[in-house]
């Protein structure tokens, strides 16, 4: 299970599969929608497959659908272009850059 909150924190990238598809991730933001129950990070993929769009993209990841999930130790200093802080999707956020 990936620690959200200490990669963001620590500035890590985090790698996963998601949708059958491996990724790695600058998590920006991670937190809950109320209305759906969802625990969700916002993250910048940098690396990995995306059956919709190319990488570099912005996306929303249900916390519950990521597998093989691991905080690399790999950093990142700057945040990722177009970051914009209080997530709109995330009711409480628990971490944020």
């Amino acid at each position: 299970m990936i620690d959200w909150a200490h990669a963001i924190n620590n500035r890590l990238l985090v790698s996963f599969r998601y949708d059958g598809y491996e990724r790695l991730v600058i998590p920006a933001a991670y937190g809950l929608n109320q209305n759906t129950g969802n625990r969700l990070v916002r993250g910048y993929q940098v690396g990995g497959g995306n059956r919709t769009r190319r990488v570099p993209a912005w996306s929303l990841f249900n916390v519950n659908k990521v597998q093989n999930g691991q905080v690399t130790e790999e950093h990142f200093e700057d945040n990722p272009p177009g970051y914009r802080r209080n997530d709109g999707d995330m009711d409480i956020i628990y971490a944020q850059l």
